[in-house]
C-alpha cells in the first residue's frame, strides 16, 4: 500500500527506527524455489544506504509490473509488517512463471539478471544508483571495465586472499605496464565461484575473513585512503549440486542473524562466517553448506551501510577508492 511506504519512508529519513522493532527482522515466503532471491533482497534490503536511495524515488506513476516499483513496495512490507512478506509481485514483475521458479538456479546468474533489469529501468529515470553503491572499474591503458560483482575462482586455493591475488594477476595479462587501476565501490560484491572445484567441492575449505584488507597487495596512490573492507553480509549455499537452498547472514547493529526465507533468527559470528569455509565436520562428516556469495562494504564512509539511520546529506560522501596493483 501507498501509505505503508510513506510511513516507511518517513521513519527512515527522520531517523526513527530502521525497523518496526530494531531486534524483529521479517523473514521471506518461498515461493516454491525462490531462496536466491530472498537471499539476495534481504542484503540489499538491510543495506540501508541502498535502502535510503530506493526510497528517495518518486514511482508513484511507473506501472505496477515495475521491478523498482515492487522493490520499493516490498522494502516498506519488509520495514513494518508483523511477519514474512511475500515476493510475488516482485517476481511477477521480473516476468516468471511458476515453472520458471522451479527451475535450479545460479546465484551468480540471478544477480546479473536482476541488477541488468533494475539498472534500466533506473537509467531511463536518470538514476545512477547502481553506480553509487555497487560499481567498480578495472582501468587498463587502453580501455576501462566496470564490474557491479567479482567472480572469484576457489579452485586450487584456501582462502580469499590468495584467490584474489590470482585474480587480479589474470586482469594484468597483457596491459603493457604490468599494472591495473582498480576504482573499488562503496559495496563490493564477490561471488564464490565453485564451479571449477567440483572434484573437491566436498572435503575443500575456502576461508574469507571478516575484514578484507587491500593494502595487504596493492599499493595505494592517495595515503588517505582506507582500504579495510568488512563483511557485512553473505549468502550461503546448502544442498548437493542438483538440490539445496540459499540463505543469508547479515550483521546488523554489530550482531549476525540469519535470514533462510520466513525464518529470521539471531547466530553468532563463528556460525555466520567460520561455519561456513566448506569442508568436514571434526568428526569427518562434509558438510553441505558453504559460502557462495559475499558482500563487503568499504572506505571512510563504511558505517554508513549499515547504520539505523543514514542522513540525505551523506549521498554526496559515497566513496571511489583507486588502487594500483603491481
Amino acid at each position: 500500500k501507498d501509505n505503508d511506504f510513506h510511513q516507511a519512508k518517513a521513519n527512515f529519513f527522520f531517523g526513527l527506527s530502521s525497523d518496526k522493532d530494531s531486534k524483529r527482522y521479517n523473514g521471506l515466503i518461498n515461493l516454491s524455489s525462490s531462496s536466491h532471491l530472498n537471499s539476495l533482497i534481504q542484503c540489499l534490503f538491510h543495506c540501508n544506504i541502498f535502502r535510503l536511495l530506493i526510497y528517495q524515488i518518486d514511482t508513484s506513476k511507473m506501472e505496477n509490473n515495475s521491478v523498482l516499483k515492487q522493490l520499493q513496495k516490498l522494502f516498506s512490507f519488509l520495514q513494518l509488517n508483523n511477519g514474512p512478506c511475500s515476493t510475488k509481485d516482485l517476481v511477477s514483475s521480473l516476468g516468471w512463471n511458476d515453472k520458471r521458479l522451479t527451475q535450479r538456479n545460479d546465484i551468480f546468474m540471478f544477480f546479473n539478471f536482476f541488477f541488468r533489469i533494475l539498472n534500466s529501468e533506473l537509467l531511463k529515470i536518470k538514476s545512477d544508483i547502481i553506480e553509487q553503491c555497487f560499481m567498480g572499474k578495472f582501468m587498463y591503458s587502453t580501455k576501462n571495465e566496470d564490474f557491479i560483482i567479482l567472480n572469484i575462482s576457489t579452485k586450487g586455493f584456501s582462502n580469499l586472499k590468495d584467490s584474489f591475488k590470482s585474480y587480479l594477476s589474470s586482469k594484468q595479462i597483457n596491459n603493457f605496464d604490468n599494472k591495473i587501476r582498480i576504482e573499488l565501490p562503496l559495496i563490493l560484491n564477490i561471488h564464490l565461484n565453485h564451479e571449477n572445484d567440483k572434484e573437491s567441492l566436498s572435503k575443500s575449505t575456502f576461508e574469507f575473513p571478516e575484514i578484507l584488507n587491500f593494502d595487504e597487495y596493492v599499493s595505494k596512490e592517495d595515503d588517505s585512503n582506507n582500504l579495510s573492507y568488512e563483511l557485512y553480509a553473505g549468502i550461503v549455499y546448502a544442498g548437493i549440486a542438483t538440490q539445496g537452498i540459499f540463505y543469508s547472514y547479515i550483521s546488523i547493529q554489530d550482531e549476525w542473524y540469519e535470514f533462510k526465507d520466513s525464518i529470521v533468527k539471531k547466530v553468532s559470528k563463528e556460525k555466520a562466517i567460520n561455519d561456513n569455509f566448506g569442508g568436514e565436520t571434526d568428526q569427518k562428516v562434509v558438510k553441505t553448506n558453504r559460502a557462495s556469495f559475499l558482500i563487503y562494504e568499504g572506505g571512510t564512509k563504511a558505517s554508513t551501510v549499515r547504520s539505523t539511520f543514514v542522513s540525505k546529506s551523506s549521498i554526496g560522501l559515497l566513496p571511489f577508492k583507486v588502487l594500483m596493483a603491481s
